[in-house]
């Protein structure tokens, strides 16, 4: 896989980058790659010997992680263990091979990291959400609690926001200062308009492909993203053994042969498995 063909969209928690690079991807036919979707496998790699921080992030308990760091703190370790988590992420997009563009999203594609790799400064973009935009979004109530009623719970939502915010400053400064393009997100802008801004943005990358040339290359290139998916819930519900809940519905990318279909089909993984795949045509 050349770096060239890839577009990098980077930015805030709760910026909205998973459903514009699906939108992206699925309308002009490009293959996409959430870093979300290969946690697990990244978890399943990770070498004390070349990754002490990810290991030492994933020994830690709820209040290691979450309750006890100040937001500087769970900022900086965000940091170090996305830094140590690039090369894999490089790895499993040029493990993709040749065809259509990719369009990779995740909030550890920091400008510092993608910047070196990208083919030019047109190739990517960081979606920057306001602190009230990110609560919205990830659904985590952004009001002071009294200290003194606060539990491990409040404190954990508190400093993620507070992390959050630090995170999204210090992308803000380090994309101008590499000359690489932000896009402000504050909820006022619907979805069409955020995807039209992006399209624009990528206007002339998206027009010179290469895209999937046929319905059946789409269909393969959604099967594939897919399963990626199916693997990691997988991962995620053994990861929490007898404590997992029941099934609940994914939204999978419609398997169909129809070029530039955006459809998102709701199932279980044990249905999408019966099925043979997700079709909504």
């Amino acid at each position: 896989m050349d770096l060239a063909r890839v577009l990098w969209i980077g930015g805030g928690s709760g910026a909205g980058k998973s459903t514009l690079a699906r939108r992206l991807a699925y309308r002009h036919d490009l293959r996409l790659h959430p870093v979300d979707a290969y946690t697990f496998a990244h978890i399943e790699r990770t070498d004390p010997a070349t990754h002490p921080v990810m290991a030492r992030t994933h020994a830690m308990g709820y209040q290691q992680l979450h309750v006890e760091p100040s937001p500087e703190e769970q900022a900086a370790n965000f940091v170090a263990y996305a830094a140590e988590r690039f090369g894999m992420i490089v790895d499993d997009i040029v493990a993709r091979g040749s065809g259509p563009m990719v369009v990779a999203e995740g909030p550890q594609l920091l400008p510092e990291l993608v910047g070196p790799v990208m083919a030019t400064s047109g190739h990517g973009v960081w979606l920057l959400p306001t602190t009230d935009f990110t609560a919205r979004s990830l659904g985590i109530r952004n009001s002071p609690t009294p200290l003194a009623r606060e539990t491990d719970k409040d404190r954990a939502r508190r400093r993620r926001l507070e992390r959050d915010a630090l995170l999204t400053d210090r992308i803000r400064r380090d994309a101008e200062q590499r000359g690489l393009a932000v896009v402000d997100m504050d909820g006022k802008q619907n979805e069409d308009e955020s995807d039209g801004a992006l399209a624009e943005l990528f206007g002339s990358l998206l027009e010179a492909g290469p895209r999937a040339h046929d319905g059946e290359e789409r269909r393969a290139i959604r099967r594939e993203e897919n399963a990626a998916a199916n693997r990691q819930i997988g991962a995620f519900r053994a990861s929490l053994g007898d404590t997992a809940p029941p099934e609940g519905d994914f939204p999978y990318a419609c398997e169909c042969t129809n070029l530039g279909c955006d459809v998102q089909v709701e199932l279980t993984p044990t249905a999408y498995r019966a099925a043979g795949g997700a079709l909504a045509h």
